[in-house]
């Protein structure tokens, strides 16, 4: 099983089958803004129209052309380059005509306003999809519709998908390694590159510091891999100082990945009460993101029907809030069959929190345009698109590099 894998919420209602994303116009993003720009300040606010283009490819040819240090400008969010995406970005120190003549492929400025300040990360309430699902079964908008009315009710799982754990889908065993006392078994999975065998090889050689037998085992390896090598090399084999040496930045990320492993794990174990309290749980507050202890979860039943609140689960760390009764009990099996004690947790670069077992999906639209499906509806800052698309075609390779926001 991948670690992406959770079961269907509405595995009684067939799939609509069918290609996401043949094209760049199939899919479509815009920006819910967090708030609404005053008019005046000193930061120009700029909505762009971008096509086949990432924020960061976006934001650098912004400042490009109007001369400005990247640092000056800001966004709410990262949107990923296959689709049609409209954001806003701020500029500092920009005058208003500044862009009249701004002319860049794959991008066209739809609005301009001003606001006091820069747009962070997290200044954003949400996005609305567009989708365009080809050659989906016939007849099968009903089945869609269908989905969707399900899902405005009781909310969609909020699972990690596949493009959390990496294009081989290791990173989240690399995280898992990281807690290791021993740095062997992170490089030997860094060098392997999802070859078990090759793993194992690697391993041996290792422990035997045999750079040598290393060097001829590796798979191919990218930029970060190829520095730790060299390190493996000048440090005469000495695992621990390639872990010290690795970039901060890819080891935060494979912790992540492990995190979202885990978590996936309990939405899985609980799927059947995803939407639903159980003893002990700590219900997410849906309009600020705050958490409390649940002691009687019949009391707060209204709510959960109300979406006001969810079920949360761990994104696991050293300073992470703990639930407790029943849903502490079936966290802590979770830590425990894969083999993680507290002690462990101390050695996660990364601090915890917690995280919504189910979000909500609105604003659901669904029409057949000739053999093709066409799908709307809006999620929240954070949330993947795929959850939702791979309940409504069911297929096995639901394509889920698509952008989100955290």
């Amino acid at each position: 099983m991948k670690p992406s894998d959770v079961p269907y919420v509405t595995r009684d209602i067939a799939g609509t089958g069918g290609r996401m994303r043949a094209q760049i116009d199939d899919f479509r993003v815009d920006e819910i803004p967090l708030y609404a720009p005053s008019g005046s300040g000193e930061h120009l606010y700029v909505t762009i129209e971008k096509r086949g283009l990432s924020t960061m490819d976006a934001a650098d040819r912004l400042a490009r052309a109007l001369r400005l240090k990247r640092v000056a400008v800001g966004f709410a969010g990262l949107k990923d380059a296959r689709a049609v995406t409209t954001q806003t970005f701020s500029l500092c120190g920009v005058d208003d005509r500044a862009l009249d003549d701004f002319a860049a492929d794959g991008m066209r400025v739809v609005g301009v306003t001003r606001h006091r300040n820069k747009l962070q990360r997290g200044h954003l309430a949400g996005n609305r999809f567009v989708i365009r699902v080809r050659d989906a079964r016939p007849g099968s908008s009903a089945d869609a519709e269908r989905v969707l009315a399900v899902l405005a009710k009781r909310g969609v799982p909020n699972a990690f998908g596949e493009q959390r754990f990496g294009r081989d889908g290791q990173t989240h065993r690399l995280g898992r390694a990281l807690l290791e006392p021993r740095a062997e078994a992170f490089v030997a999975i860094l060098f392997g590159c999802g070859d078990v065998a090759r793993e194992d090889a690697l391993r041996r050689a290792l422990d035997a510091k045999d750079v040598d037998a290393v060097r001829a085992t590796v798979g191919a390896l990218g930029r970060a891999e190829r520095y730790a090598l060299e390190d493996l090399v000048r440090s005469g084999g000495d695992c621990d100082a390639v872990v010290r040496r690795f970039d901060k930045a890819l080891k935060a990320l494979y912790a992540s990945a492990f995190q979202s492993e885990l978590f996936n794990e309990v939405l899985r174990r609980r799927f059947r009460e995803f939407d639903r309290l159980i003893d002990g749980d700590l219900a997410w507050l849906h309009r600020n993101g705050a958490v409390f202890v649940v002691d009687d979860p019949r009391a707060e039943a209204a709510r959960v029907d109300a979406f006001e609140i969810s079920p949360s689960g761990p994104l696991v760390g050293s300073r992470m809030t703990w639930p407790r009764a029943a849903a502490l009990e079936l966290e802590r099996s979770v830590l425990a069959d894969a083999g993680i004690d507290d002690a462990a947790l101390t050695r996660l670069p990364l601090p915890g929190a917690r995280r919504p077992l189910r979000i909500p999906v609105t604003g659901v639209e669904c029409r057949a345009d000739g053999a093709d499906l066409v799908v709307a509806f809006a999620l929240p800052a954070g949330a993947y698109a795929t959850t939702v698309m791979r309940e409504i075609m069911k297929t096995e390779s639901v394509d889920s590099a698509v952008s989100v926001d955290e």
